[in-house]
């Protein structure tokens, strides 16, 4: 595991790119344009058009778990494509796709017991939506999992 997880580290520190993954992603540039009924030449507007790909992290997340119905909380790093928004001025997530550690416990449990996870994530529609798969170190066996997440974009 931890072998994975410095492997991990070191793929985000040669692929990654100059924006931190713990800052929130900086708004676009505006663009002159000039207006051919307008006194004002400098007239700046925010393009509309702006994207950013890259990591990010992310968290928190909580994801519904089937079968054995575990609730898990996780936090996690991910690779996503944003869009900016220029009339409401932020960054929405288009789709990520993401790992994360995560813990939590059986909705309805016999016994009382933490449950450790790991997992793979896709998330789409501003991480409302998460659909992954997660291995569960409790009970070693691989579970799906559904549920939403918060957008840390803005």
């Amino acid at each position: 595991m931890k072998y994975l997880l410095l492997a991990f580290l070191l793929f985000i520190g040669i692929v990654g790119n100059a924006q931190s993954i713990f800052k929130a992603i900086p708004k676009p540039t505006a663009k002159s344009a000039v207006r051919s009924y307008s006194l004002n030449l400098n007239s700046t507007t925010p393009s509309p058009d702006s994207t950013f790909t890259g990591f990010r992290f992310t968290g928190p997340m909580v994801l519904y778990a089937l079968p054995n119905s575990t609730i898990f909380t996780g936090v996690g790093f991910d690779y996503e494509h944003d869009v900016y928004n220029a009339t409401t001025q932020k960054w929405s997530e288009t789709w990520a796709v993401q790992i994360g550690g995560y813990e939590g416990g059986q909705i309805a449990p016999t016994s009382v017991s933490a449950v450790t996870a790991i997992g793979i994530s896709v998330a789409f529609l501003n991480k409302l939506i998460t659909v992954g798969v997660l291995y569960n170190f409790s009970n070693k066996n691989f579970q799906g999992a559904l549920g939403p997440q918060v957008s840390l974009n803005n």
